[in-house]
């Protein structure tokens, strides 16, 4: 079997699986339902100001159900679960 990601240590993936829109949305949702408000980075490294969240249930579906088994299958590799974050950039990311 030829297995590009055994050759090169990588592979392209194309993960573009038509739930975005519907993320977005989601993550907008969280946002409203919450109040979260973006928190200032005091160190400034990765962004002036964000919000984040972690293991956001839609973001977590599709990762755990979705993209898992293609990387997975892609990379015949089992892989570890692992967690989702989601993060949201504001003008000046």
């Amino acid at each position: 079997m030829n297995n590009e990601f055994e050759e090169k240590g990588y592979k392209l993936i194309d993960l573009n699986l038509g739930f975005e829109d519907l993320i977005v949305k989601t993550f907008e949702e969280c946002i409203r339902a919450n109040n979260f408000q973006p928190q200032p980075n005091q160190n400034k490294i990765v962004s002036p100001d964000s919000i984040d969240i972690y293991m956001e249930i839609l973001t977590s579906i599709v990762h755990r159900d979705y993209i898992t088994p293609i990387v997975e299958k892609e990379t015949d590799l089992k892989l570890i679960p692992t967690y989702c974050f989601v993060r949201k950039y504001f003008q000046g990311s």
